[in-house]
C-alpha cells in the first residue's frame, strides 16, 4: 500500500476525520527525507513510539490499526500489522522475568505496531516499571529500527504514570 493509498483509508474506510492533518504530516517528513537522502543530507527524525490517550470507545486501538498501515505504506515498517497486548503481557511473577519477556515480545514485534492497552498499568507493582526500562533500552526511535510502540490509555492514569516515571528519571534541582 502506498502513501496516497493512505489517506483515502484515514478519512473514508475509518472515519477517523481528526487524524489527517497528523496523517499529511507523516507523509509530508517522508517526501522531505527521500529528497534529503537523493541529496546525501540527514535525514529528520521521526519517532514513530506515540501515545493514544482518550476515553474507552474511542477508537484508540483502532487508530493503532490504521497508523500501522500507514507506516508500512510509508516504508518506515516492514510489515505493519499490529500486535495488540495489555501490562500483564510483558511483567512476570519472577526476578528477571519480566525483562526477558518483555524483550522477547519486542522481538516478536520487529516490524510491527506494539500496542500497550490500558498502558498506566505499567507503574503499579514491583515489575512494570522494569518493562518500561527494558522497552526504553531496547527501542531508541532509530531509523531503520523497523518497531513502533503505542501505549494506549485513559488520559489521567497515563499522564500519572508518566509524572511518575518522568520523576525517576529527572532530577529536581533544590
Amino acid at each position: 500500500m502506498g502513501c496516497n493509498q493512505c489517506v483515502p483509508l484515514m478519512t473514508s474506510d475509518d472515519s477517523l476525520d481528526c487524524l489527517p492533518p497528523q496523517v499529511h504530516c507523516l507523509i509530508e517528513l517522508a517526501r522531505v527525507n527521500y529528497q534529503r537522502e537523493v541529496r546525501c543530507e540527514p535525514l529528520h527524525m521521526l519517532p514513530l513510539n506515540r501515545l493514544f490517550l482518550g476515553n474507552p470507545g474511542t477508537g484508540k486501538t483502532s487508530i493503532a490499526k490504521v497508523y500501522g498501515r500507514i507506516l508500512k505504506g510509508l516504508g518506515y515498517l516492514s510489515d505493519g500489522s499490529v500486535e495488540v497486548r495489555t501490562p500483564s503481557d510483558l511483567i512476570a511473577s519472577a526476578v528477571g522475568g519480566t525483562e526477558e519477556k518483555t524483550a522477547a515480545l519486542l522481538e516478536i514485534c520487529k516490524g510491527k505496531v506494539l500496542v500497550i492497552d490500558e498502558a498506566y498499568a505499567l507503574h503499579e507493582g514491583m515489575y512494570g516499571a522494569r518493562a518500561i526500562d527494558t522497552i526504553v533500552s531496547k527501542v531508541h526511535n532509530a531509523p531503520g529500527e523497523d518497531i513502533a510502540v503505542l501505549l494506549l490509555g485513559y488520559g489521567e492514569p497515563m499522564f500519572k504514570m508518566l509524572m511518575i516515571l518522568m520523576t525517576s528519571l529527572i532530577a529536581v534541582p533544590n
